[in-house]
């Protein structure tokens, strides 16, 4: 689902749960970029930074304390062609970074850690006995921060720590240090808050770690509490191991909490409003709403009803990140939400384990349903106008076919295969995005056929008025080409229609047609957006696939019809006298074999011309937005049309090509158009 007009524009960086590869799409579902991190699932994000680099973290399965869940233990960054730059590894037996990390404006990551705590720590620390729930080994994996700074291409110093062992507050065992009354320190944490319930060996369960840059803050979401916090992070590492320093001058304590005043002797269950959410964030400036805080709210065991939302509140801070000094017993506000969204009938979902949101530039809403690999995209007033389900489950099992159902994960009753933990989207204009190429490259899902730029078979999306060549299994009943003009809407039994995201269904003209493939026209007039291909034979059968319509999508022909190797190119030379004459490319033997033929540029006087001939180039948004490298060397664009000759085909025209380029030998051509890259084809330069 895509409703174009509502939709914000972005692309949305997606790390399925169980998968090595990171994906970016656009709104039609199409892979603008792809990394591979091989056999490692997420452990569990990845960010694109604003260089075009990804910053993911790494599951390593069965290293450091085991915490049922959300593991990682090694961030690594990509380039933007998936080349590796760093790598950090930080999984000992007694300490491990799992689900969450973030980027802070100097390049340093902050990144959630458990580290271990015996029986005879948490004795120490006023725990009451048996507090801790059985089946593990005993110990306790409470939370900690670390701040490093990256030392490419490996490992990183630890610059700041902050852990929540050191502000604890407990009425249970009066000889202990930190003994006092909950109520009157919610700065504090109570590790027998829960009582008389049991706290899970991984008592904090941290998910999520926001930033924000004006007041050198740090929001966690902490599901075990069902609370957000808020620590600052001016401190120095010994300021953030004690009470005093920083610049609100309370250490590491915390500076706000919100969601289950239980937690600190306010409040009694009625007044909980978190139940394990994640995904805890400012509202950045510069969106809808700026300063207020976002979350997902998983809803467990919510009493209102076992469902899960979206919640938005106002935090009460000043400018500066100051919250309310609070009396003896009193709860931080607010007691209401700002908005909510949750969903109803067969779009409300109850998501116990995972999940996330982020608020779009156009006041939109982008959720993500996590065990159920569901990304949607509400407007404030909660209509649904952008659905993808993740298609992408294992290395092993890839992706599913379009209608397949998600297979169960087999590990986790009600959670399914195609899971994300959550999801960011990143608008045109964010600086990761500039000059990186955004040619849509094919989508995840796979149909029963696969459909490709007619002149350069690269996948991707297509253009109005553009060749398309079509790849399966039993498409038409027998082989036949198309004699007349204009085309033929039906050949060997097969005809095609698409229907474009305007809801206009047209019958795609033929060129040709055979039990494999078939190439045909993409109509003019269709509209951009998500559209729908169905091939129909006459004997009533049919089988449809998803592609995307965009103004452009060029490809260019090659010699052989494959899309690579010597260019379907043809060269003019100019005198300096103005005699024109044409230049041969290459060569073709009666066996069809062609041979590229080196193009001498001549004397200097000379001026030699290209002409390249593709399809999807049409639409152009200005001669300006199109550009052709040869051998890495720019080339002028003098320029570009439809070639009325011939239906689809488009026509390119360069030159004159500069003395540069003289013995360079076989090169490379590329063309760009809209930021939109073609396939590669080779021309040879005497």
């Amino acid at each position: 689902m895509d409703n174009a007009a509502k939709t914000s524009p972005g692309y949305v960086l997606m790390p399925p749960l169980h998968s090595g590869y990171t994906y970016l799409i656009d709104n039609n579902g199409q892979v603008i970029n792809t990394w591979y991190s091989g056999n490692y699932p997420p452990g569990l994000m990845a960010y694109l930074l604003p260089n075009g680099h990804l910053l993911r973290a790494d599951s390593i399965q069965n290293e450091g304390p085991d915490i049922g869940g959300g593991e990682g233990g090694q961030l690594r960054e990509y380039d933007w062609q998936g080349n590796l730059v760093w790598t950090f590894t930080y999984a000992t037996p007694t300490n491990l970074m799992h689900h969450d990390f973030k980027q802070l404006p100097n390049g340093n990551v902050i990144a959630l850690m458990v580290e271990t705590k015996t029986p005879a720590d948490m004795a120490a620390a006023g725990f009451m006995p048996n507090i801790v729930q059985p089946g593990g080994d005993g110990n306790l994996a409470p939370d900690a921060i670390i701040e490093i700074q990256p030392t490419y291409p490996t490992g990183g110093n630890i610059v700041w720590e902050w852990h929540i062992w050191d502000h604890l507050v407990q009425n249970y065992d009066a000889t202990k240090n930190n003994y006092g009354n909950p109520a009157a320190h919610p700065e504090l944490v109570n590790p027998n808050a829960a009582y008389p319930h049991q706290i899970p060996e991984f008592w904090n369960h941290m998910n999520s770690i926001d930033y924000n840059p004006a007041t050198d803050q740090i929001m966690l979401s902490v599901r075990g509490n069902s609370e957000i916090w808020v620590i600052d992070h001016s401190t120095t590492t010994a300021q953030a191991a004690g009470h005093t320093g920083g610049k609100c001058g309370k250490g590491g304590d915390l500076l706000y909490r919100w969601g289950n005043p239980q937690m600190y002797s306010a409040g009694t269950a009625a007044n909980e409003m978190n139940f394990q959410q994640h995904d805890a964030q400012w509202i950045v400036p510069g969106l809808p709403d700026a300063g207020n805080i976002l979350f997902f709210n998983d809803g467990v065991n919510r009493p209102a009803g076992l469902y899960s939302s979206v919640d938005e509140f106002v935090p009460p801070a000043d400018a500066n990140g100051n919250y309310p000094v609070l009396a003896t017993g009193a709860a931080y506000g607010p007691q209401q939400l700002a908005w909510t969204y949750f969903g109803t009938g067969s779009e409300q979902y109850y998501e116990t384990d995972i999940g996330g949101t982020e608020r779009m530039p156009n006041g939109n809403m982008l959720i993500c349903w996590g065990v159920f690999g569901v990304l949607e995209e509400v407007t404030p007033a909660g209509q649904i106008v952008w659905k993808y389900v993740n298609p992408a489950e294992t290395n092993t099992t890839g992706a599913l076919t379009q209608g397949q159902a998600p297979d169960p994960d087999p590990n986790k009753a009600g959670e399914y295969m195609n899971a994300v933990f959550k999801v960011r989207k990143y608008a045109p204009d964010y600086a990761g995005l500039a000059g990186q190429d955004l040619t849509p490259k094919g989508m995840i899902e796979k149909y029963a056929f696969a459909t490709v730029n007619g002149a350069g078979m690269q996948a991707g999306s297509v253009a109005s008025g553009a060749i398309m060549t079509v790849f399966g299994s039993s498409l038409a009943n027998s082989t036949a080409s198309a004699q007349t003009t204009p085309l033929p809407a039906t050949l060997a039994g097969a005809s095609v229609q698409i229907t474009d995201s305007a809801g206009l269904t047209q019958s795609c003209p033929l060129f040709s047609a055979s039990p494999t493939q078939i190439n045909l026209l993409v109509p003019n007039g269709a509209a951009p957006g998500p559209a729908t291909l169905t091939i129909r034979q006459t004997s009533g059968s049919s089988v449809w696939a998803k592609v995307a319509v965009e103004s452009v999508a060029p490809g260019l022909f090659s010699v052989n019809a494959n899309g690579q190797g010597i260019g379907a190119i043809t060269a003019l030379r100019v005198s300096g006298s103005g005699q024109q004459s044409s230049v041969p490319v290459f060569s073709c033997g009666v066996n069809g074999q062609c041979t590229s033929v080196p193009i001498d540029l001549g004397a200097a006087t000379d001026q030699v011309y290209l002409s390249l001939y593709g399809t999807g180039i049409r639409g152009f948004s200005s001669l300006s937005a199109i550009t052709v490298t040869i051998g890495g060397i720019a080339v002028p664009v003098i320029a570009a049309a439809a070639q009325s000759q011939f239906v689809g085909l488009d026509q390119v025209n360069v030159g004159p090509l500069p003395g540069t380029l003289a013995g360079k030998g076989n090169s490379s051509v590329v063309l760009r158009v809209d930021a939109r890259t073609s396939n590669a084809v080779t021309v040879n330069i005497q």
